[in-house]
């Protein structure tokens, strides 16, 4: 058993002034000490490093830093092992785990592999309300990156990832301190304290991309070129982050609306810069979607539609989803074709976080975390009850369906269940009303709300609470 706890004691000792990027400190710095710091540690040299190194530079890390573990099953008994020495050493060097794995079909791309593993990232960051999640890459993984964003086509914003700090919606921060580090330097350090850390096999897999651009091409780049090709890298973050800030500066002058996540008017640049055109889409897109990849083909083909003359054009994206421009501006997600068949009985289970549900009769659901800490009036008091509930219960997964017979809850106020039979007798709906109305219920199967009448008494909002997930019913 390694002795994590005087291991990081001896680290403290050696990391020295060992650069990290100082715009992920300073941010740390300013998070309140009562807040949670999470950090994302597979096992590998880097994450390794990267919790030992928060310990010795973060004051009061002991207290505030939780290790997340997210395995994806890939390995079979290495992928249990991993997660195993994750939670050993968290143990050991007394932090909080947290650990989920990927369900059976698990998706093999790396990008599919990636949503996954930030997607559950982002509920424990709600469940815990933590102020950041820290994230292990280095200077390699920057170098590679950026190879991988040229050869897809990106612009300025591709190749400036991974940035130190980064914002997301939900007032989610991730952060990478290890950016200055080259892979040697973390590795040799770990050697120096005699630190175990994890190898993944799968990457000495040139099938994967990454692996290809690593283990092959970067190798060949170091050779052919005589100047220092990670210190270029850096250069060319800092040089692309400065030219998105700059298109931003002049993006806000416009006051576009971004909020929200299945269409935006880009009407107000017409006759703008292309530039500031595929800038704005990728924010809105990226703010709601960033799951998702939206191919360059299909962006340069809503960039043509609009800056020549604002033709109409749609684009299948997948999952049913279509990506459409019109001849008012406007960018739009909407369905390709019902995503739930037209007997929807049984139902299907919705994970908000991922987007929208589509319903046959072409209505849709759409959540979002709600925050009202410093608004005078907290935002339930606000809604629309019609189309808008607001519930304290975040679960990951949603289960909706069609009315059932004998479906009964208490609404928020009432003084007991009722059954949903009287409760529509008494709104007087029409017998296809009840049909399409969808009803959306937790893992205990127990009834959360149905549009039209007010939200489940169990998911009231408390008096101190300050935030909410915001469900939202788009009528056809």
């Amino acid at each position: 058993m390694t002795a994590w706890k005087s291991l990081a004691a001896r680290f403290a000792g050696e990391i020295g002034d060992l650069p990290l990027r100082q715009e992920a400190l300073d941010y740390l710095k300013g998070i309140p000490s009562s807040q949670t710091v999470l950090v994302g540690c597979s096992g590998g040299a880097d994450s390794i490093f990267l919790v030992l190194a928060l310990l010795a530079r973060l004051e009061d890390a002991g207290n505030r830093l939780q290790i997340v573990h997210f395995n994806h099953s890939l390995r079979g008994d290495a992928s249990e092992e991993d997660e195993a020495f994750v939670s050993a050493f968290a143990r050991e060097i007394g932090l909080p785990f947290h650990s989920s794995r990927a369900e059976s079909p698990v998706p093999v791309d790396e990008h599919s592999l990636r949503a996954l593993r930030y997607a559950w990232m982002s509920e424990v960051y709600k469940k815990v309300g933590a102020g950041a999640l820290c994230l292990g890459h280095h200077a390699d993984d920057l170098i590679e990156s950026q190879l991988m964003a040229l050869f897809s086509g990106s612009g300025p914003a591709g190749l400036a990832a991974p940035l130190p700090v980064k914002h997301f919606s939900g007032k989610q921060v991730r952060l990478r301190p290890l950016l200055a580090l080259r892979r040697r330097q973390i590795e040799k350090l770990l050697r120096t304290v005699e630190a175990p850390w994890r190898e993944d096999e799968s990457n000495s897999d040139t099938a994967y991309t990454r692996n290809w651009i690593r283990h092959q091409l970067v190798p060949s780049l170091r050779t052919g070129f005589p100047q220092d090709i990670y210190a270029a890298s850096a250069h060319t973050q800092t040089r692309m982050k400065e030219s998105v800030e700059a298109l931003d500066y002049v993006l806000d002058t416009f006051s576009l609306n971004f909020d929200d996540p299945l269409r935006i008017d880009l009407g107000p640049l017409a006759e703008q810069p292309r530039a500031l055109v595929r800038r704005a889409i990728m924010s809105w897109w990226i703010r709601h979607h960033s799951e998702r990849r939206l191919d360059t083909a299909i962006l340069e083909g809503l960039l043509h539609a609009f800056c020549d003359g604002c033709q109409k054009a749609s684009y299948s994206i997948g999952d049913h989803l279509v990506l459409a421009i019109n001849s008012n501006w406007q960018l739009h997600l909407r369905p390709e074709q019902p995503e739930l068949p037209r007997d929807w009985s049984g139902g299907a289970n919705w994970s908000w976080s991922a987007g929208p549900l589509f319903l046959p009769d072409g209505s849709w659901l759409s959540a979002e975390r709600v925050d009202w800490q410093n608004s005078p009036v907290p935002a339930y008091q606000q809604a629309d009850p019609a189309n808008e509930a607001y519930i304290a219960e975040w679960p990951s997964c949603i289960h909706v369906r069609q009315w059932e017979p004998g479906d009964r809850y208490q609404p928020l106020g009432a003084p007991g269940r009722r059954k949903l039979q009287d409760l529509f007798t008494d709104a007087k709906l029409r017998p296809e009303q009840k049909r399409t109305l969808p009803v959306l219920l937790n893992r205990q199967n127990e009834i959360l709300w149905i549009p039209g009448f007010p939200p489940s008494e169990e998911a009231r909002i408390q008096p101190h609470g300050n935030s909410a997930l915001k469900l939202t019913y788009h009528r056809q």
